[in-house]
This record gives C-alpha cells, sequence and structure tokens, in this order.
C-alpha cells in the first residue's frame, strides 16, 4: 500500500516536471518568436529608412573636410546609404588633388576592405590602385570637381559651396536587403553617368565602395579663353 502511494506520487511530481517543462518550452517559443518579429519590425524600418533617404537623386554637402578627423565624422553622417558613401568617395578624390597622403588615408575609410591592404594600423589602398588613381588625378587634376552641380568645362569645372552630386539609379528593397548595389553619379564632363558598385557592411551598418574604375576614367577637358590678337600696325 505504501509502495503503491509512492509510486502514484513518484507518476504525479513526474507528471508535474512535464508539464513545467512543457509550459517553459512554450514559453520560450513564444519568447523567441516575439524578439523574431521585433527583429523584422526592425529590419523593415531600417530599409524604409535607407529607401526614405534615398528618395532624391541628389545630395548637398556643405564644405569639404580638410583633417582626417573631419573626415571620419562625415562618413558616419553619411555612409548608411550608397549615395552618402559615393559622396565621401568623391570628396576623398577631390581631397587628393591638394594633399595626396590625405587623400590616400580618406579613400581608405571609403573603400571595401577586400581591395584593401591590411597594415599594423588599419587598412591601405593596395598599390596598384593607389598609382592609378595618382596618375589620373594627375593627368585631370579637375576630375572630381565635373562630379559637382555647376561644374563644366566652360567654367574650367570651377564650384563653390554647398556642393551637390547628382545620382541617375536609385537602390530598390531587393538590393538594399542583398547588400551590394550599382550606383551611377551624374558627371558634367562626360556624356554618361560613371558607375561604381558599393556593397553594405551589416557589421557596421554602412556602405563601402567596391569599384570605382569609371569613376576616374578622363573628361573633357576644360574650356580656356584664347588671347585676342592684338592689331600691329
Amino acid at each position: 500500500m505504501n509502495y503503491s502511494l509512492f509510486s502514484l506520487v513518484f507518476e504525479e511530481q513526474k507528471v508535474s516536471e512535464k508539464l513545467k517543462k512543457k509550459s517553459s518550452q512554450q514559453k520560450g517559443k513564444a519568447m523567441f518568436h516575439k524578439n523574431m518579429f521585433f527583429s523584422l519590425v526592425l529590419i523593415c524600418l531600417f530599409l524604409g529608412s535607407l529607401l526614405s533617404q534615398e528618395k532624391s537623386n541628389k545630395l548637398k554637402l556643405e564644405k569639404i573636410p580638410t583633417t582626417l578627423k573631419e573626415f571620419k565624422v562625415m562618413y558616419k553622417e553619411l555612409a548608411g546609404t550608397p549615395k552618402g558613401a559615393a559622396t565621401c568617395f568623391v570628396v576623398a578624390l577631390k581631397i587628393h588633388t591638394t594633399n595626396s597622403e590625405l587623400g590616400k588615408e580618406c579613400l581608405a575609410r571609403c573603400i571595401n576592405n577586400k581591395v584593401l591592404n591590411k597594415t599594423d594600423d588599419g587598412w591601405e589602398l593596395r598599390k596598384g590602385n593607389a598609382r592609378l588613381i595618382k596618375d589620373q588625378l594627375k593627368r585631370y587634376p579637375y576630375l572630381p570637381d565635373s562630379y559637382f552641380v555647376g561644374s563644366n568645362p566652360a567654367n574650367g569645372y570651377q564650384v563653390k559651396a554647398p556642393y551637390y552630386l547628382k545620382f541617375k539609379k536609385k537602390p530598390t528593397k531587393k538590393e538594399l536587403e542583398t547588400g551590394r548595389f550599382r550606383l551611377f553619379v551624374k558627371s558634367f564632363g562626360a556624356d554618361s553617368a560613371r558607375p561604381l558598385t558599393l556593397v553594405h557592411t551589416r557589421s557596421k551598418k554602412t556602405w563601402k565602395v567596391h569599384e570605382w574604375s569609371s569613376l576616374i576614367v578622363g573628361i573633357r577637358a576644360p574650356e580656356t579663353k584664347e588671347e585676342e590678337d592684338e592689331d600691329y600696325f
């Protein structure tokens, strides 16, 4: 009798433990689905934010950074969208025309690490890319300015603040989700917009330039006013 009573109590305890375990698992599943729901909501909000920021095909820039610290601040503010990261890249090219060392550091901030060299201090341009950029900007020092609204061959690509860049293509939701996007930058010294490929770094939630060769191709030379011939008697 005592043994039967003990068995009955033991069985009740086992049932109770199973019910508690099942309840705990159900709560865990409910919490998991709840967290998944909120994660999906946050992702949708993030993508929606990016899409809303990309609605305009023009981006305004008040000034050109003069130090790496200023450039890092600008990059942090703008690189959350493809066109913002592309703007930073063009600005870095412009900086390179007057300060090549600072320009290379700024470019390294904009470019995908997969196409950079790792150093003890961080990342730097690969020698071949650094040489090509240097040679092209030496040959076409007005090249970066040709991407700013208001520049053209007739005015020697001269522009003043605020600076504007125009973009031809907007990212789709699918492109934002895949984290790879081909953007076209308006050039005022060429017949067509110039493409560059950007990738999204999900860890830092910023965009980086992955391929940019078309942006450093030559453009129409600035027009120069010919001196009027003097009359001689």
